[in-house]
């Protein structure tokens, strides 16, 4: 797992025992991703797929996201 970069930790996370649906951080700049593997992110901490969608967040000047899930393979811990 990896540490949330600064300014990306979300304060939207929608899941339930199965599954996550929504994970996000409110911004200005919002960018809406639908994520079709499963990430294991939460609201506690990050995965790859979370880390290099924040990369690409900071390096266009986004500073919210919004990911969608479109899979039920999540498993909380």
């Amino acid at each position: 797992m990896y540490k949330w970069k600064d300014g990306f930790k979300p304060d939207i996370c929608d899941k339930d025992e199965q599954c996550r649906y929504i994970l996000g951080k409110k911004g200005k700049n919002t960018l809406i991703c639908i994520g079709a593997n499963p990430s294991v992110a939460s609201g506690g901490e990050c995965d790859a797929t979370i880390n290099n969608l924040c990369s690409i967040l900071q390096n266009n000047g986004y500073n919210g996201f919004v990911m969608l899930i479109s899979t039920n393979s999540y498993k909380s811990k």
